[in-house]
This record gives structure tokens, C-alpha cells and sequence, in this order.
């Protein structure tokens, strides 16, 4: 399904011409993953409500990234919005609810907020340095709830690279 959606914005790029060129494949990747975003929320409202708006984290984040490496300030104005609340369900209204009210702390809303986006697919996990970065279809190797750590390394789906404007070049190590 994936594969043909990408094939057929390579399409809409094509100008008719008969192969597909480097320029055209650049040129359908912004639109593809858009609609991959678009279709992730879809599937997955009825659980989490418009979650794009605890997503813009991710814009431009480096992959490879650790929970430190995400302040704070960057989730103040979904915190700080009367509304946003409301356009979340489930876990994730519960989790953004919880730490709001100081039931929990930023570090646990992060962790929670993570694992969701590994469920939903839009982030991979490397649970340590021996793993292999795992995302929800891979059986290889099983996340838990448990296994998201502040050692734990995150990365987006490639399908969302243009969408998120992920630098993919990996995050180093900080000393």
C-alpha cells in the first residue's frame, strides 16, 4: 500500500515523462509523507485524538536522539492551551492530563508520550547499545513499556523524514 502511494505521487511529478528521475523521486517524498502522517492520525484518532500537536518535536530533530536532548519548553503551549486537551483521547489525554496536574513528572509524560509514538509507528526504539532500533512491525526485537529509558536512542520512520525535516545524520554522544 505504502509502496504504491509513493509510486503514484512519483506519478503526479512525472510531467509524462517515461522514467523516473532522482529529481522526481525528491520531488514526491514532502507530499508522500505528508499523507503517511495524515493517514497514521487517521487510524489512530479513535485512540489518541489529533496527536500531531505533541509531535512538532520531532521537526527537525536529529535521529538517534535521547529523551535529554527534548526540553521542556518545546510541549509549554500544547501545556499552556486550554484546548489541547481536548483534542487528545485516551493514554495520551490521561498522560498530558497527569502531568499538567503534577501526577507525574516531564521525564514520565516524555516516556509515556514516546512509547505511544513507537505503538503508533512514527518512532523506532534502540533500547541500548547491543539492540537493534526496533519499530512496531519488527519482531526481532519487542519494546516495552519498560524499555523506554533516558539511555534509550529514538528515530523516526524514514516514511516521515521529509514531513518531520529529520536530520538523519545521527545524534553524538554528548560527554
Amino acid at each position: 500500500r505504502d509502496v504504491i502511494s509513493f509510486i503514484n505521487h512519483m506519478i503526479e511529478n512525472a510531467n509524462n515523462k517515461s522514467a523516473f528521475t532522482n529529481d522526481i523521486i525528491a520531488k514526491a517524498e514532502p507530499s508522500y509523507s505528508l499523507e503517511r502522517f495524515q493517514a497514521l492520525e487517521d487510524e489512530w484518532s479513535e485512540n489518541f485524538g489529533k496527536f500531531s500537536i505533541l509531535c512538532e518535536f520531532l521537526r527537525g530533530v536529529n535521529n538517534g536522539f535521547r529523551i535529554k536532548s527534548i526540553n521542556e519548553s518545546v510541549f509549554a503551549e500544547v501545556f499552556l492551551a486550554d484546548d489541547s486537551i481536548k483534542l487528545l483521547k485516551g493514554e495520551l489525554a490521561q498522560s498530558l492530563k497527569n502531568w499538567e496536574e503534577g501526577v507525574i513528572n516531564y521525564t514520565s509524560f516524555l516516556k509515556k508520550l514516546l512509547f505511544i509514538l513507537y505503538r503508533i509507528g512514527i518512532l523506532g526504539v534502540k533500547k541500548g547499545p547491543t539492540y537493534a532500533i526496533a519499530f512496531y512491525y519488527t519482531k526481532e526485537v519487542i519494546i516495552e513499556k519498560s524499555d523506554i529509558s533516558n539511555n534509550s536512542k529514538f528515530y523516526v520512520h524514514p516514511s516521515l523524514y521529509s514531513y518531520f525535516k529529520v536530520n538523519t545524520i545521527e545524534q553524538l554522544p554528548e560527554d
